[in-house]
Parts: structure tokens; C-alpha cells; sequence
């Protein structure tokens, strides 16, 4: 599989421009529908697949790339899983070569839309929440596929932090002690959603330092930085043991919706109906994201 990753840690990066043609045919398949199941004959996908995806879906966006080309050349047969290179194929099934090549762009949420309405449209796009979609300027570009995925807000403090709950947390900041937390910046879906907890909580935060994007946020609470930092499970998840992580009461629920430009190259719009399917699920479920 080729794979070219641009991570945009800036509103106004530039963009990736990459929207070529590509070939999608079909072989007879065995198939009960598009969307992960095991096939005795394969489609044949090729072709460049432009991804613009939340900077939470790091994690997970590798992952979705290796498996679907796995599913697309028939290499795979449980949902997510590839076959090893080398290994052989079962009796009557038939192996193509996939020459799908991701171009993954991966940032907050509201940098991959300025990029969007400065005119960088990419075949798929996956945003952390429903506002975000709703700033997309050139709404007729897009065909929303829905909901493919869910996330919920934690706190996560250094892995030594003598904050064991968020009653703990709520406590140092009754007490006037001000830890220094990180949160998304205001216009970033998980900005949203801490902004949503602290005005139900009627929390004060004023020693907060705001960052672009969730993993900024995970990366200053691991190295130390800050003491605390609002970000969603899953990243607390791919954290390790670097972090402790506290649950927070009514925790806010983000949702990821998925985006095809409608005149997006045809392995993009297989890459996108994959996403929908038991196997992408099986993957977000696995790195701790809620399915629909």
C-alpha cells in the first residue's frame, strides 16, 4: 500500500492536491454486501484516495488504510485482519494486486475545513463532530454517509499525578490551587465538547493553556507539562500507561461523520463504503470508539 501522511498543526496549512483518476473493476464475488465480508473472488481497486481525517483518528486511520487494501486484493478474511505477506490464499479464491494509494491528511477538525473552502477538496472526510460539518462552505460538494463512530470526553492527568479522581480535580480548583489544564482551543470539536462539560459543571478554568488539536492536548499532559488535560477516550487509550484517566460525570459524546465529495475517484468511494462496513466498526471498536 502507498502512504503519504500530512498532519496540518496550523489553521491555513496547506492542503494536499492530490484528486487523480483511477480504474474500480469487478470479479464475480461471493460477497452478502459491500461492506467487509469474507469473498472467494475479489474487486480490484486501484487508484489515489485522498482522506482528510480528525487528528483523534490518528490511531486508527493506518489501520483502516492496511485493512481495505487487504479486503480490496482478498488477502483478508475476518473483519481488520490482513493476511501476512507471503501467505497463501484459500482454495478457489482469487488474489488481486490493489494499487490503492492513501494521501492522508490529518488535523483538528476545523483546519481540515478552512482547507476545504480554500478549495482543497479530498475524496473522503471525516470529521469529529456535526458542527464542523456545518461550517463547510460548498455543502452540495459533499454527500454525508452518516455516523460511523463515537467518542467520549475524559480527563487525563500525568501517570504520577496525585489526582486520583475528578472529584479530586474539581477540589483543586474549589480550593483556589489552579492546575494548569490543557484543552482544545474553542473551535475544535473537542474544544466543543469541554466547553459543553465546564458550563454544566460551572467550573472556572483559568489557568489553561489551548491547543489545535486533541493529541497536542494528550501530548503536553504526558510529557508533564500540565496537570490535567480534557481529551476523548481514545486518546487517553492509546496513551497508555502515560496517563491516568479520569472519568468525567455526563460526559459529552462527540460523533464522526463520514463525507464523500461526490466526484470523488472510485477507490475513494469504495474506501468510503468500506467504513461503513463490519470491518471498519470492528477496528473502532477495538481503539475504544462507540459504533452506531
Amino acid at each position: 500500500m502507498g502512504r503519504k501522511v500530512l498532519q496540518s498543526v496550523a489553521l491555513g496549512a496547506v492542503g494536499l492536491c492530490v484528486l487523480t483518476s483511477c480504474a474500480f473493476a469487478s470479479a464475480p464475488s461471493s460477497d452478502h454486501s459491500s461492506t467487509g465480508q469474507t469473498r472467494s473472488s475479489t474487486q480490484k481497486v486501484s487508484g489515489d484516495v485522498s482522506v482528510f481525517a480528525a487528528a483523534s483518528l490518528t490511531d486508527v486511520l493506518e489501520k483502516f488504510e492496511a485493512a481495505f487494501e487487504s479486503y480490496s486484493s482478498g488477502t483478508s478474511t475476518s473483519p481488520g485482519m490482513a493476511t501476512s505477506p507471503g501467505a497463501s490464499s484459500s482454495p478457489g479464491t482469487a488474489t488481486t494486486t490493489s494499487r490503492v494509494n492513501f494521501i492522508s491528511n490529518v488535523a483538528g477538525s476545523q483546519s481540515l475545513v478552512q482547507q476545504v473552502n480554500g478549495g482543497t477538496m479530498p475524496d473522503v472526510l471525516i470529521t469529529a463532530d456535526e458542527a464542523s460539518i456545518a461550517a463547510i462552505e460548498d455543502q452540495a460538494a459533499f454527500e454525508n454517509k452518516g455516523i460511523i463512530a463515537k467518542n467520549t470526553l475524559v480527563l487525563v492527568v500525568p501517570h504520577d499525578s496525585s489526582l486520583n479522581s475528578i472529584e479530586d480535580f474539581m477540589a483543586h480548583l474549589s480550593s483556589g490551587q489552579e492546575p494548569r489544564v490543557a484543552r482544545c482551543a474553542s473551535d475544535v470539536p473537542c474544544g466543543r465538547a469541554t466547553q459543553t462539560f465546564v458550563d454544566a459543571q460551572k467550573l472556572s478554568l483559568t489557568n489553561v493553556s489551548e491547543e489545535g488539536d486533541v493529541r497536542s492536548v494528550l501530548s503536553k499532559v504526558s510529557s508533564g507539562e500540565v496537570d490535567a488535560g480534557f481529551v476523548y477516550a481514545t486518546d487517553a487509550k492509546s496513551a497508555g500507561e502515560n496517563v491516568t484517566t479520569l472519568q468525567l460525570p455526563d460526559a459529552p459524546t462527540n460523533t464522526y461523520s463520514i463525507l464523500v465529495r461526490k466526484d470523488a475517484s472510485e477507490a475513494g468511494r469504495a474506501f468510503a463504503t468500506w467504513l461503513t462496513g463490519k470491518d471498519a466498526r470492528a477496528i473502532f471498536q477495538d481503539a475504544g470508539f462507540g459504533t452506531p
